[in-house]
């Protein structure tokens, strides 16, 4: 009898969501945007679940959409294992 042979042909791969900080707020357009500060990297992303978060505050981000607004120690505490289970990661998102 033969054993099946299964070849894997691409790789998958999870979304995570990543703690960041808000470092500006912008309300000019239909919805609030905000750009954060994730490791050094900047990027722009909707509000639209979370319009409370203000400048300062640490957000959950998904895809370009911050899911929900973290207390600092969530974090610090998030960032920390990041970096432990991505050592050489170097920061990208």
């Amino acid at each position: 009898m033969g054993v099946a042979r299964v070849e894997l042909t691409e790789v998958e791969r999870m979304c995570l969501a990543v703690p960041a900080m808000i470092v500006d707020r912008d309300e000019a357009g239909e919805m609030p945007m905000a750009t954060v500060d994730w490791n050094g990297n900047r990027r722009r992303v909707s509000l639209a679940f979370t319009p409370q978060a203000r400048v300062g505050q640490w957000v959950l981000v998904h895809v370009g959409v911050a899911i929900q607004v973290l207390d600092e120690v969530e974090a610090v505490a998030s960032l920390a294992a990041w970096q432990e289970a991505n050592p050489t990661d170097g920061g990208r998102w």
